[in-house]
């Protein structure tokens, strides 16, 4: 047992290290195929993953340069489904930085922007992914009430879907919420609900390293 919560320290200091170094690959791999792809579709779709890898390691100034690059190539592709879509992710990544810097108007605005395309387009994993977004920014903002709207509904979505990470991660910002309300009963109860699926999902440790946060 000594050994296992040994290996489990060791894990969780090494992981970090481990995942950044593997995206600082991604990033690479990613900046050498915009030199070979002339698709405008596929140069969205890199550009938009190349904006979310460096948010993920942080440079956010690059980040945003990519951003705006998908939603112009996404803006030529529209009105169709593909084009809306980018055009979504795009507006996503922008109001991930956005939030991050503390600028929460503009970010609600962003991910607002995001959420309306993909719901033209009835992007069911979008949009449980938009309702999420624009929750984090109420909860940060001390908008409890709002919050708590946007992860139900982001809930509803990712139930539908049976997205089983999904749900245990809307259940443990649920639980976030009403511990910042002081209603402790429920904290507990959505806490609970999502430490559950965790277990039931396995691999307790990649699956936190994944943002599911239940207590």
């Amino acid at each position: 047992m000594r050994l296992k919560f040994i290996y489990l320290f060791i894990l969780l200091i090494l992981l970090p290290r481990i995942v950044s170094s593997q995206q600082g690959a991604r990033v690479d791999s990613l900046k050498n195929q915009l030199f070979v792809i002339r698709s405008d579709t596929s140069r969205m779709k890199i550009l938009n993953q190349l904006s979310a890898e460096l948010i993920q390691i942080g440079d956010y100034d690059s980040a945003v340069v990519y951003a705006n690059s998908a939603l112009r190539v996404a803006k030529k592709i529209q009105p169709g489904q593909i084009g809306k879509k980018g055009a979504a992710d795009a507006f996503s990544r922008l109001g991930i930085i956005k939030r991050d810097e503390g600028e929460f108007p503009e970010s609600l605005k962003l991910f607002s922007n995001a959420l309306k395309l993909r719901m033209e387009v009835m992007d069911k994993e979008g949009i449980a992914s938009s309702y999420n977004h624009l929750g984090s920014v109420y909860y940060v903002m001390g908008d409890y009430q709002n919050a708590l709207k946007n992860y139900f509904h982001s809930l509803k979505m990712v139930k539908e879907m049976g997205d089983k990470t999904g749900i245990a991660h809307a259940y443990g910002n649920i639980g976030l919420v009403f511990d910042g309300q002081g209603n402790y009963p429920e904290a507990l109860k959505n806490h609970l609900a999502c430490l559950k699926i965790v277990e039931e999902i396995g691999d307790l440790i990649l699956r936190c390293g994944r943002h599911v946060t239940c207590l």
